[in-house]
């Protein structure tokens, strides 16, 4: 497996920032100056900015390197495929009963925090959450993923970016320490199983759709749980247990290979990197109130 470059660390690096640096403020600097405005009517100005900006650069990468679209993920689907994805969704059925038991207080100030008891907030949430998805997606998959796996067993690379992503979280959760706790821990969780369905099959499609329906249906709990509507959030947990009984099985069966017994061999140059790169974010969170 070829080593590791300057070049490559460098792009992973700006990539990585993407999501808290340059994004955040590069899209909202390009919708005050052509709009004047953070939105048009229930779309989130800066969101648009920042899929587009992702789509550009993954544009100008692939006309660079010569790489196929496939490289960043842009695979047809296909029956199998798509199925070995609703295993992925139903396998993430603890990540939310974990929080749900462990943080119950997190929804009522989820849905608090952003307002979401107003119904033209909640539609607004609604519209610009997958454009917010679609992004991320683009980073952690088709380059910051693809790019480590050039190098790195899937082993390493599930684990790092599953790291990287959780912290990314931690300071996303303002004023207390122990939301912050419960959602890395549930982002690492869960990143950890859709990080695993990328690496069995190089598909960001797939991808964005688990990582999508995952939210809808977790944002879905949040406002039973908020209307007190026990019984409906019994019967989703009930559900989605059931599937995740009926299909872990295979879906472990299928990601399973992923993780080799035999550990990759790294040298100190190899751990150093990887260290700094998982824990990355907490130096670009730190900066950005710099910003």
């Amino acid at each position: 497996m070829a080593k590791i470059n300057l070049k490559i660390i460098l792009l992973l690096v700006f990539s990585n920032s993407l999501l808290i640096l340059i994004l955040p403020k590069l899209s909202t600097f390009i919708s005050i100056k052509l709009h004047n405005s953070y939105s048009l009517g229930l779309f989130n100005l800066t969101a648009i900015y920042s899929l587009l900006l992702v789509i550009l650069l993954i544009l100008i990468l692939k006309f660079t390197t010569n790489e196929k679209s496939s490289f960043f993920g842009f695979k047809s689907l296909n029956k199998n495929n798509l199925k070995l994805a609703f295993y992925a969704l139903f396998f993430l059925f603890p990540v939310p009963l974990i929080g749900r038991i462990l943080d119950p207080s997190f929804d009522s100030w989820y849905t608090s925090s952003y307002n979401l008891s107003s119904f033209l907030a909640l539609i607004y949430f609604l519209i610009n959450l997958p454009l917010f998805i679609i992004k991320e997606e683009l980073i952690e998959r088709s380059l910051i993923q693809n790019y480590l796996s050039k190098f790195y067993k899937s082993t390493v690379v599930i684990l790092v970016i599953s790291i990287n992503f959780a912290l990314l979280h931690f300071f996303l959760i303002p004023n207390t320490i122990y939301h912050s706790v419960i959602t890395v821990i549930s982002v690492f969780l869960g990143s950890l199983v859709i990080s695993s369905l990328y690496e069995k099959t190089k598909n960001v499609f797939l991808t964005i759709i688990v990582h999508l329906l995952y939210n809808f249906i977790v944002f879905y709990q949040i406002i039973l749980h908020n209307n007190n509507n026990l019984f409906g959030e019994s019967i989703l947990f009930i559900t989605w247990a059931i599937l995740f009984l009926i299909t872990f099985k295979s879906f472990f069966k299928e990601i399973k290979p992923l993780f080799s017994k035999s550990p990759q061999k790294l040298n100190s140059y190899d751990i150093i990197f990887l260290i700094i790169f998982s824990l990355l974010p907490i130096l670009f969170l730190y900066l950005q109130r710099f910003l």
